[in-house]
């Protein structure tokens, strides 16, 4: 059982960071337009992170069983979830204020993504640890995510430019993704290595 303190706790915490996103998305801006568009953005990197911090937890809790590990696991989940569920709204904001165009088909894959993350809190401890969902769930968000990054680096979107930040994150999502096929086959042979009972 989740004591709901520590839930509280996150959500505080997500609301405190998207403050300070918004703070400083307003520092650097010159209208209010442009700090919609800044705060879009930042927030969507805040959620990057969190989406990294969440997706390594998952791959090294793999490889145990400890209750407390999948606790911390199931929060940096749900963190990740309320801070994208916070930039969804900040990028509609944007759509709206800026009049920004979007693509049917581009939009339909990140829909689906941002459906996956939202539910994927309530459901991933009711789920066996070896359903299929799980590595999907990871794999699928942060594919969409590196489609993402690569539009904007090739300068796909509307009213953004290609940042040095995209290419970083583009590579942080490529060891992201080697370092987790690695510890997946690390289970599987050490798996198979055990005799059977």
């Amino acid at each position: 059982m989740i004591q709901r303190k520590y839930i509280i706790g996150m959500l505080v915490l997500g609301l405190l960071l998207e403050g300070g996103v918004c703070w400083y998305a307003s520092l650097e801006s010159g209208s209010e337009l442009e700090t919609l568009r800044l705060t879009a953005r930042f927030s969507g990197r805040l959620s990057f992170f969190a989406y990294l911090g969440s997706c390594f937890l998952y791959f090294l809790q793999s490889q145990s069983n400890r209750k407390s590990g999948q606790l911390t696991l199931w929060f940096s989940v749900a963190f990740f979830a309320w801070v994208h569920l916070v930039h969804l709204g900040f990028l509609a904001a944007n759509v709206i204020g800026n009049e920004v165009s979007l693509v049917p088909a581009k939009v339909l894959g990140g829909a689906l993504a941002y459906g996956m993350i939202l539910v994927y809190p309530f459901v991933m401890r009711r789920l066996p640890r070896a359903s299929w969902w799980h590595p999907f769930h990871f794999y699928y968000v942060g594919f969409v995510m590196l489609m993402t990054f690569i539009a904007r680096v090739k300068g796909d979107f509307e009213g953004a430019t290609p940042e040095g930040f995209h290419s970083v994150a583009i590579g942080l999502l490529c060891v992201t993704f080697v370092a987790s096929m690695a510890l997946c086959f690390k289970r599987i042979k050490s798996s198979s290595r055990q005799p059977n009972a």
